[in-house]
């Protein structure tokens, strides 16, 4: 499968790589009604505990850390794709994000 798309952007054309949800189908299911409900079910059993709110963090951006279960790193890598697919739709990359963390790497 060809994951990388053109789109049109005004007169330019932006290529967009999107990375494949490998696993999905494996751990977790494929299908977007039966993963919603997967999740919902876990996030009902996980129960609540929360009391009360002395501050409500609301961030711009998330982050995602993993480790690389395919080869060895000494340090971290950043992803090369535009976006990540999920059987609940396409999740968008964080490019300005990105080019932070590039800049301030020592």
């Amino acid at each position: 499968m060809n994951n990388n798309h053109a789109h049109m952007n005004g007169n330019s054309t932006a290529h967009v790589k999107v990375r494949p949800a490998s696993h999905a189908g494996s751990w977790y299911s494929d299908a977007p009604g039966e993963l919603d409900q997967q999740l919902s079910g876990w996030l009902r059993d996980a129960g609540s505990n929360i009391g009360s709110a002395r501050a409500i963090i609301s961030p711009k951006r998330i982050f995602v850390l993993g480790p690389s279960h395919v080869v060895y790193l000494s340090g971290c890598a950043l992803t090369t794709f535009s976006k990540y697919a999920t059987p609940l739709g396409d999740l968008n990359v964080d490019s300005f994000g990105q080019d932070y963390f590039i800049f301030f790497r020592k």
